[in-house]
């Protein structure tokens, strides 16, 4: 059913056959952006208060893996840059395939899979993790969380394999694995958190210097060569931090909601886990089960105050349901040789959690609950796109999918960032006063809004006039008068 729900999303999303211009997940665009400037050569990390006030938030290798990517791809099929979006989504989709695969691997070996059964339910665990509806349609967007996720997953499949056999090197597939995750995204360092813990609990300490070593020299490196730029991008130092307890709690909610084969399960292994002392010693002596209880642990430290954010999501859960599916399996084998109760009360419990799941999924397909068709955006952003091409330049859409190069050619990408509004509100200070100071100052031959009240950014369009044009239904189109352009002049 996670499938099903998966392929009529990616219907929605992606065309082969034409160039959809909509956006998966919330801020997307700007991610599309800078992919699309990495391909031109262009700077990635510039100042948010500058024109065109756009704003890049994660780090170095995804756009350089995207731009390269994309770039490649579109050149082989002679594509236009509108292809762009679809191109870049489909390297997304490459991750979740892998993320799928490394999963299993890692589930199979913390599971002591030997019979088919197993392995099934081990698979079966894997597309729910990376296709299920927690993901959703962040498998076809444009972000780093699932390279990230990849990484941060086959870190922790390739030092399950080597530890404790060849202790050293299983630390250092996962010091390269964690860097090359916070490479894509500077948050997803959770693996190295739990191979700490693991070693700390261990008292293995050798590798336990090398992972304490390592790691914080690479970053430290890579902070002395950084630009300035780079680094106040990435550390947020631009990004104003509004957290809400109601974007916080309705997070974790529907983190709950499509995570109930995990959290079932979990909450009755603990139950039965905590009745004996021996099952508990039995866990304790699991190293796949301890990494990512600490893993799962790092993670819920950052996934719950970030989720309350502006602008947060249950991305920030994603790689944390990785983590508690691995304990699940991890904990299989003791289970197995409990038997009884210990095996009988986690099994019904997780068989309800996918029943939980299997009644979500279907409220979706029905159309109760949630989204399964993007496509009449694509409709919407053609329509405008055909009235912008019958405009005068320079010109602002305020929106920013408009501000995309081949949807408003021949202009500034004002493709501004995701917090612009907030910090005009806050009262940050802009280049030219913002979009607001370039209409009062008549630097657009026109704009278009979505509303007839005559202001846009707080500006006033008194110096221009509304106009009815047949290609623009349901949008207002302002031209900038002549007397106004006389004036300014």
């Amino acid at each position: 059913m996670c499938l099903t729900l998966f392929a009529v999303r990616f219907s929605s999303a992606i065309s082969l056959t034409e160039p959809l211009q909509l956006h998966t997940t919330g801020d997307e665009f700007t991610n599309i952006f800078y992919v699309w400037k990495y391909t031109q050569g262009q700077p990635i990390y510039n100042d948010p208060y500058e024109s065109p006030y756009s704003l890049f938030v994660y780090n170095r290798l995804f756009p350089a893996v995207y731009g390269t990517f994309s770039k490649a791809i579109m050149w082989v099929f002679s594509l236009e840059d509108a292809w762009l979006p679809t191109v870049s989504r489909l390297l997304t989709l490459i991750a979740a395939f892998a993320g799928a695969a490394a999963s299993y691997i890692s589930f199979v070996r913390a599971s002591e899979a030997h019979d088919n059964s197993r392995k099934a339910l081990c698979l079966g665990f894997a597309i729910f993790i990376m296709f299920g509806p927690l993901i959703g349609f962040w498998a076809l967007t444009v972000r780093a969380d699932l390279w990230a996720m990849f990484f941060e997953i086959i870190g922790i499949t390739l030092f399950l394999a080597y530890y404790p056999r060849k202790r050293i090197s299983a630390v250092l597939f996962v010091v390269v694995a964690v860097y090359l995750a916070w490479s894509f995204k500077q948050g997803n360092i959770f693996s190295a958190g739990g191979v700490g813990l693991l070693l700390l609990a261990r008292r293995d300490w050798k590798p336990l210097l090398v992972l304490a070593t390592l790691l914080p020299t690479a970053w430290a490196v890579t902070f002395y060569i950084g630009d300035e730029l780079w680094l106040r991008s990435i550390t947020l130092n631009d990004y104003p931090l509004l957290p809400t307890v109601e974007r916080m709690v309705r997070n974790m909610a529907n983190f709950g909601v499509k995570s109930g084969p995990l959290l079932f399960f979990l909450a009755a292994l603990a139950a039965v886990a905590f009745k004996s002392r021996d099952r508990l010693m039995s866990l304790w002596r699991n190293d796949a089960f301890m990494l990512t209880s600490g893993a799962a642990a790092c993670a819920l430290t950052l996934s719950i105050p970030a989720s309350a954010q502006h602008g947060g999501a249950e991305n920030y859960f994603f790689t944390l349901s990785y983590f508690l599916g691995l304990m699940i399996m991890a904990s299989l084998p003791m289970l197995v040789r409990e038997g009884g109760a210990a095996l009988k009360w986690p099994i019904l419990a997780g068989s309800v959690g996918w029943g939980t799941l299997l009644v979500a999924v279907i409220l979706v397909l029905s159309g109760v609950a949630g989204v399964t068709d993007i496509r009449p955006q694509h409709e919407a952003y053609t329509r405008m796109k055909q009235c912008a091409d019958t405009l005068p330049r320079p010109l602002f859409i305020n929106t920013p999918y408009m501000g995309l190069p081949w949807m408003t050619p021949g202009n500034t990408p004002y493709v501004f960032s995701f917090v612009y509004y907030k910090e005009r509100a806050l009262g940050k200070k802009f280049q030219d006063g913002g979009i607001g100071g370039l209409i009062a100052k008549g630097a657009f031959n026109a704009v278009v809004a979505f509303d007839s009240e005559g202001v846009v950014d707080g500006a006033s369009l008194d110096g221009y006039t509304l106009t009815e044009r047949p290609q623009c239904p349901d949008l207002y189109v302002y031209l900038r008068n002549p007397s106004a352009e006389q004036g300014r002049k």
